[in-house]
């Protein structure tokens, strides 16, 4: 997966999420966007954790 910012990878979640419950799609189209869509909430789910032990560190910190 091409490198990617957290929020972009939220606003495409928020498109397949849209796509999904607003048009008419083939079965494959829907896999297809599924699968997207839980390889940006894996991505998402790697980059919060990562904030969340870099907040950690600084709490540790002060």
């Amino acid at each position: 997966m091409q490198k990617k910012s957290l929020e972009k990878a939220i606003k495409n979640l928020e498109k397949i999420i849209f796509q999904m419950e607003n048009e008419e799609l083939s079965i494959p189209e829907c896999l297809w966007l599924y699968t997207k869509g839980m390889r940006l909430v894996r991505f998402c789910n790697q980059e919060l954790d990562k904030k969340e032990e870099e907040l950690e560190r600084r709490k540790a910190e002060i």
